[in-house]
């Protein structure tokens, strides 16, 4: 079961050394609260931050008066970079139902989001040369399950699928 998240650097972002230098600052970041979440959140369970991509992009940004689009004040191009990743424990079903197994790995993987939240705003993931929002860290709202590429989905279970060629 995975929570997808991601953190929004205004900043700019101009080749695959910045892109390297940031993604290993950010797992630096979350290898500090790795112990916590094997420690107090997971304790004997396999939860972890997986997935971890760096993109880097430009958007328009519209300055306005009074928030109002029709008074547009001034344009400019803002570069960003967006680290994507997931906040992941297995969903084992094995002593489990659907519910009992969600209702219990849930609130691991909200935990987990505290603590990245809770370094958010205490500065612990500023990168030298971006901006971070106060707004710039965000999960999904639900949680999902995501298979190993060679299972494919079935349900609340990953399954093996053969395809058949006619």
């Amino acid at each position: 079961m995975v929570l997808p998240a991601e953190l929004i650097y205004e900043g700019n972002c101009e080749d695959e050394k910045t892109k390297q230098t940031i993604r290993e600052q950010v797992l630096k970041y979350l290898g500090t609260i790795k112990d916590d979440i094997d420690n107090s959140i997971c304790p004997g369970k396999d939860c972890r931050v997986d997935n971890l991509v760096v993109v880097c992009g430009s958007r328009t940004v519209r300055a306005t008066d009074n928030g109002r689009k029709k008074h547009i004040i001034a344009k400019r191009q803002a570069s960003y970079v967006r680290v994507t990743f997931d906040f992941a424990t297995p969903f084992d079903l094995s002593n489990s139902s659907v519910t009992g197994a969600y209702n219990e790995l849930f609130p691991l993987l909200t935990s987990m989001k505290g603590l990245v939240a809770a370094a958010v705003a205490n500065g612990t993931f500023d990168i030298a040369g971006f901006t971070l929002p106060v707004d710039a860290f965000g999960t999904s709202s639900k949680p999902n399950i995501k298979c190993p590429a060679d299972l494919k989905k079935d349900g609340y279970k990953c399954s093996t699928y053969f395809r058949i060629n006619y």
